[in-house]
């Protein structure tokens, strides 16, 4: 049984007099410090402090475990609770300690450990106890111990092997999260296991990675300490069919004799296992298989460049080595990338939206950062293309994809990339128009006329220099109407800097307050000149997030689903994936004016 302390206010209580056991003050000194080093403070997920008793029925002699679990942050623990119940001993305390990282979220697992147990039968209940972690104060609920006499119910200390899907209706293709559960008994030690193996006849499985912990989980009143194996799967066929089961071989020592039934021999300083005698054994776990019903990606509405692939995609295109003069024949060599959450195995690189005019050789896969399919990855192609007649720009690329969450066919579209290709050059024959030189060498051969001034200096003619402003009397009038144009442009400058004086202090007031910059100040920076990709799209997101902040609405609500894909898979080529060169280089003309384009439509 597990049940959740509730916090509550700073009430004192009477310490109960003890009547278990004694522990050495080396002990406690010991988990005291253990405890403070483990609790100090930090940032982490919100505190939770658990009882639990396993099993809940023990026989004469018998002990149960009696345990107090602290999970959450670092945290400072006032002083371990001194525990009294008549009748019953109470051994212990022990420490276990353990740490995860979950979402990048530090979290801390303190259990404090009590070996119950009774020589005479009867109920009984071991009271709330109340614990202080980091000035806060938690109280468990009460627990009931039954000691019987004779026997206690047996209890199975086999490991348990569970298969989880998360949907357990989809289609031909769709990745849904898949996990695999191992729990072990508290009183058995695992001494090592493999990676989980799956049927994968009709499905594609996703290695699994090396599991996290998990809190610990009750089966019929006994606890049992799970580790998770989580990783994806896809069906390659539709119809009814069944997921596993799963095998895992794992090596587990059991506790024999009097210990498999709940006794444990403790002794002050020692962990609760150290005195058990153990049983190691090979065992393979098996788990129960899990049905699921695989449908057939629809017909209707199905694109025809439709290749098979399944989630969703953006798509962008790129030059990847620009040229200066491009002919007719001369290949250009274009980067494809998808970025997206889907089956990547089942995409194909992406197509011209415009085949005439263009020669297309295959393409290959340069680059891929796929993962399981559940987290954003992205793939890149490099296709080579060779203008069969002068063009302006490379054509638009096609991808079209079936989105699961929606039922529907999606097509997404790349921008046309600007090129100046000129017709093929003609090379006029060396052989035409030769004209023979002239032999010098020939005796009536005539030389060249010598000129006595061709290097002599000549020098121009002195000009009459006259002013080019005829001179007046009165130049009074002159000056006035010098003076209207200069006393405006000066107010002009004045207006324009109490303008950004007001902009500057309004920036200033919205940074102070936590609050993003106001989307015209942005807008105003996405239309300089010279911007860098990774610049431009760095400004492209803080302006979504600006008008997301300032409208009060979110950026999908104007319709504009492609366009955000496009740009946010942008933004996260040049700014995450690593391209730091054309991630340095200009964004060209056309490319921002599409963007402020989208963005404009945003801010209405």
């Amino acid at each position: 049984m597990m049940i959740s302390a509730l916090p509550q206010g700073p009430e004192t209580k009477a310490r109960r007099a003890s009547s278990r056991r004694p522990t050495t003050g080396l002990c406690a000194g010991l988990s005291l410090a253990l405890l403070a080093f483990l609790l100090a403070p930090g940032t982490a997920r919100a505190q939770q402090v658990t009882a639990t008793l396993s099993p809940r029925i023990v026989a004469q002699g018998q002990a149960a475990e009696f345990a107090i679990t602290y999970e959450g942050p670092q945290a400072n623990l006032e002083s371990l609770p001194e525990i009294a119940v008549a009748g019953l001993d109470l051994q212990g305390p022990q420490n276990q300690q353990s740490f995860s990282l979950r979402n990048n979220v530090a979290s801390y697992r303190v259990e404090i450990i009590w070996q119950a147990s009774s020589s005479q039968p009867g109920r009984y209940t071991i009271p709330a106890q109340t614990l202080n972690f980091g000035g806060q104060s938690y109280t468990t609920a009460e627990l009931v111990l039954e000691v019987r006499e004779g026997e206690a119910p047996a209890s199975s200390l086999e490991p348990v092997l569970r298969v989880n899907v998360e949907k357990t209706e989809l289609f031909v293709g769709e990745v849904t999260p898949i996990t695999i559960t191992a729990l072990f008994h508290r009183r058995t030690q695992l001494r090592n296991y493999d990676h989980p193996k799956m049927p994968r006849e009709n499905f594609v499985v996703k290695r699994f990675p090396p599991p996290g912990p998990a809190p610990s989980v009750e089966i019929n009143g006994e606890r049992f300490q799970p580790i998770q194996f989580s990783s994806s799967l896809s069906a390659l066929r539709e119809g009814d069919l069944v997921v596993g089961p799963a095998t895992l071989d794992s090596v587990i020592d059991f506790p024999i004799g009097k210990e498999a039934g709940g006794a444990r021999r403790t002794q002050p300083g020692f962990p609760p296992s150290f005195f058990q005698r153990m049983n190691t054994r090979q065992l393979t776990l098996t788990s129960e298989p899990v049905k699921v019903r695989v449908k057939p990606l629809p017909t209707a509405g199905r694109p025809a460049d439709f290749a098979g692939a399944v989630g969703r995609f953006a798509l962008i295109s790129r030059i990847a080595q620009p040229a200066q003069d491009l002919r007719v024949g001369d290949p250009i060599s274009v980067d494809l990338v998808v970025t997206g959450e889907g089956n990547f195995d089942s995409l194909s690189a992406p197509l011209p939206a415009v085949t005439e005019g263009w020669k297309q050789y295959p393409s290959k896969v340069v680059q891929e950062n796929r993962g399981s399919g559940l987290e954003p990855g992205s793939q890149m192609w490099n296709q080579v293309i060779v203008p069969q007649q002068p063009s302006t720009e490379v054509p638009a690329f096609v991808l079209s994809f079936f989105d699961p969450a929606t039922a529907t066919y999606q097509t997404v579209r790349s921008i046309p990339l600007p090129v100046v290709v000129r017709p093929a050059e003609v090379k006029p024959d060396p052989r035409a128009g030769e004209v023979p030189a002239r032999d010098f060498t020939v005796l009536d051969a005539a030389l060249p006329e010598e000129k006595l001034n061709d290097i002599l200096t000549l020098r121009p003619a002195i000009s009459d220099w006259r002013p080019l402003t005829p001179r007046t009397g009165d130049e009074t009038l002159l000056w006035a109407a010098q003076a209207v144009p200069a006393a405006l442009l000066l107010a002009f400058i004045g207006v324009g800097v109490q303008r950004r004086q007001r902009e500057h202090e309004a920036a200033e007031r919205l940074a102070r307050e936590g609050r993003p910059r106001l989307p015209a100040d942005i807008r105003r920076d996405l239309r300089r000149q010279g911007l860098s990709r990774r610049e431009f799209y760095t400004l492209a997101r803080e302006f979504l997030d600006a008008a997301e902040h300032h409208t009060g609405r979110p950026a999908q609500a104007a319709g504009l689903h492609g366009e955000l894909d496009t740009l946010l898979a942008r933004q996260a080529l040049y700014c995450y994936a690593g391209v730091t060169g054309e991630a340095a280089e200009p964004v060209p003309r056309p490319e921002q004016k599409e963007v402020l384009s989208t963005l404009e439509k945003l801010a209405r």
